[in-house]
């Protein structure tokens, strides 16, 4: 465990706490935006679960491929790139027009996510190997600080989008949008701070016989990919359903329907650490 002092005071952790940050604004956001777009296509709570499946199918799409982008193209790299390919991907569930298109959106940015995750990941392992500081459940925490910080804000940010926007500009666009351009500006930002971390092009080299099909996971392995399904599938209901919760069966008014997801986020944050 790291202090947070020492760790924003630590150029290449801040950078890549920032960047885990920056994944949790946008997940928090889209999470908050979830009853938006149920109301938009007035979709029931079975086509509303069936359409959220994009996501993880994404994720699962996009999770072993991920591993030989790194390889090639390196940890930090995948990481910069990513993360504003998350801002752009995220926008697209909320502002298209069709509920195809939605599902479309929402797998590539599952895809997106993945990559993010993935590679910020590596970038943190990276760097505790080479400094011998532990900082990973302190990137994590800052994962949970930012997608509190989406679902915090989400709302807020529409009701004032909708009070400086023209009529023919849609606030939910501009505050997607707005997301997505903070993310390219934070990231470029930050990103001599992120290259400071050095990389072991060896070790991420596939080695001979190290194939996709090659892979037979063991026991231990299978209980580890079990338990985790688990807690994903919790994470996920929660993430999911809880501003539609609110919105629904509560009636909160849309500027605090996100919140209910602070508390999941939050949750999440413990597990991970």
């Amino acid at each position: 465990m790291v202090h947070l002092r020492e760790f924003l005071r630590f150029a290449p952790a801040r950078a890549t706490g920032i960047i885990f940050a920056l994944c949790g604004l946008i997940f928090g956001t889209w999470a908050s935006f979830i009853p938006f777009v149920k109301e938009k296509f007035i979709l029931d709570e079975a086509q509303l679960g069936l359409l959220l499946l994009g996501l993880p199918v994404g994720n699962l799409i996009a999770n072993p491929i991920s591993v030989f982008i790194i390889s090639r193209w390196g940890a930090v790299h995948t990481s910069l790139i990513s993360i504003i390919l998350m801002g752009i991907m995220f926008m697209l569930p909320v502002i298209v027009p069709s509920v195809p298109l939605v599902a479309i959106g929402l797998v590539l940015a599952g895809a997106s996510f993945a990559f993010t995750n993935v590679a910020m990941n590596t970038c943190a392992s990276d760097l505790e190997k080479e400094s011998g500081v532990r900082l990973m459940s302190a990137s994590h925490g800052m994962w949970s600080l930012g997608a509190m910080t989406g679902s915090l804000i989400s709302g807020f940010g529409v009701v004032i989008f909708n009070l400086i926007s023209l009529s023919w500009l849609d606030a939910h666009f501009l505050y997607v949008g707005s997301i997505a351009i903070l993310s390219f500006l934070v990231t470029l930002a930050i990103r001599k701070d992120l290259w400071q971390i050095h990389e072991d092009w060896e070790k991420n080299k596939q080695p001979p016989g190290t194939a996709l099909s090659s892979f037979k996971p063991n026991r231990m392995l299978w209980i580890l990919i079990s338990i985790s399904l688990c807690t994903f599938l919790t994470e996920g209901t929660m993430a999911d359903w809880s501003a539609v919760y609110l919105r629904d069966i509560t009636a909160a008014p849309a500027t605090i329907t996100g919140w209910a997801g602070i508390y999941a986020f939050l949750w999440q944050g413990q597990v991970h650490r």
